[in-house]
């Protein structure tokens, strides 16, 4: 996979956190990450919302918790893209 997007639930610090090191991550194996436009200004990455990131992405990471998940799901159900949910809950 060449192209990921990354969908995070924006109040939590520790989540912004987690987004840097994936981006980093995801940059050192030549993999090009979008984040959503709310989470880009605080990573210094590119921004897609998350309709257009449906269309350009391959998969989609949701770092959160269910409620984030499930509503990263309703906003990709346009295209069929994988999504790999990492709980960041308690």
């Amino acid at each position: 996979m060449k192209r990921i997007g990354i969908i995070v639930k924006g109040n939590k610090p520790e989540a912004i956190q987690v987004v840097k090191e994936l981006v980093s991550w995801l940059k050192d194996h030549k993999v090009e990450a979008f984040v959503e436009p709310e989470i880009a200004k605080a990573v210094s990455h590119p921004a897609l919302d998350k309709q257009k990131m449906a269309e350009a992405v391959e998969m989609v990471v949701v770092l959160g918790g269910d409620g984030t998940l499930l509503a990263a799901a309703r906003s990709l159900q346009k295209k069929q893209v994988p999504i790999l949910g990492v709980n960041l809950g308690g």
